[in-house]
């Protein structure tokens, strides 16, 4: 039985069902992509819809999803970077000193809460832009500034997702992270001459233990806001739990796609760095505002890379299993 496909927006066939197969496989056709054969009448079917192509369809390699990203990213590398400006320009609320508001008007306690608010609030906005923006730049090639701005009106929906994940996030670290470190205190007050260990100590293996754990929530999380992107209508909390569905058995894989940037985001990031002391050394730059200084430099250092990271991020969810199956 013949069988045909559209791919980038062109028909393509008559080919085997075993092409179908192996295109799929491969990687080349994702589970949104269409395909028709004449038992289908004149109705055009998902891939994710079959049975017998879902089961064959494959995350494409790393290098093939990098590969894409800068295929998708091809003439909109200026546009990307002018947003990314704008962009690390907005992070500068994320990171402003506590002095910023005086003491007469709020107390540091106060200031702290709302930073922290103010923080939280735009991550959940910028989250959301980076989502619809990338989505749009892996599926058409095309950036819309506009889609930066798409988190406005769906702005309680991201921030709920926010915080649902630093809850998820900080749970599972107090769950998987301090037994373990319980654990390993009392191994060390056991074989140690029956001493208990320092404080510091502790303090120390529970954070090492911690950083695994919050990587994981990461990963596990991290396909939240492109499936609300997706699905506007979305409650938050289905949109968090459908991402931990979607990265069963491929949290390993996006953590190695992560792991190939960093060739090029440690040499940038240290630029950033080097590019901040060499502020400091030239300008009195308070010890208060280092730290608003240095997110700008890291940012303007990151400019072209987090683009990248983005759009190889949403290619990445494109062709991901299940994608199109019922939520």
């Amino acid at each position: 039985m013949d069988w045909f496909y559209i791919k980038d927006g062109q028909q393509i066939g008559p080919v085997p069902f075993e092409t179908i197969a192996t295109l799929a496989k491969d990687g080349m056709l994702i589970g949104t992509d269409y395909v028709w054969t004449a038992s289908f009448d004149q109705q055009w079917k998902n891939i994710a819809d079959i049975p017998e192509l879902l089961a064959a369809i494959q995350v494409p390699q790393n290098a093939e999803l990098m590969r894409r990203a800068r295929h998708s990213l091809h003439g909109n590398w200026g546009k990307c970077a002018a947003i990314m400006a704008v962009m690390a320009g907005i992070f500068i609320l994320t990171a402003l000193p506590p002095h910023f508001i005086p003491d007469r008007i709020l107390s540091p306690k106060l200031t702290n809460i709302l930073l922290m608010s103010i923080d939280l609030a735009i991550g959940a906005l910028v989250m959301y832009g980076y989502a619809k923006t990338f989505l749009r730049v892996a599926r058409e090639g095309k950036l819309h500034g506009a889609d930066m701005l798409s988190g406005f009106p769906q702005f309680f929906k991201a921030l709920w997702a926010q915080i649902w994940i630093m809850m998820y996030t900080i749970a599972l670290m107090i769950v998987l992270a301090v037994p373990v470190a319980l654990v390993a205190s009392l191994a060390f007050k056991r074989f140690f001459l029956d001493r208990s260990p320092p404080a510091y100590a502790v303090a120390v293996a529970l954070g090492i233990m911690m950083l695994p754990m919050a990587l994981y929530a990461v990963l596990r999380y991290s396909m939240a806001f492109f499936i609300m992107a997706d699905n506007p209508d979305l409650s938050p909390i289905k949109a968090v739990h459908r991402s931990t569905i979607l990265m069963r058995g491929y949290k390993w894989k996006l953590c190695c796609l992560y792991g190939r940037f960093l060739g090029w985001g440690v040499p940038l990031a240290l630029a950033g760095y080097g590019i901040f002391r060499g502020l400091c050394a030239i300008v009195d730059v308070e010890a208060a505002t280092q730290q608003t200084v240095l997110v700008l430099c890291l940012h303007i250092s990151l400019l072209a890379l987090t683009p990248y990271i983005q759009t190889a991020t949403a290619h990445f969810y494109r062709t991901l299993p299940n994608l199109k199956s019922k939520i």
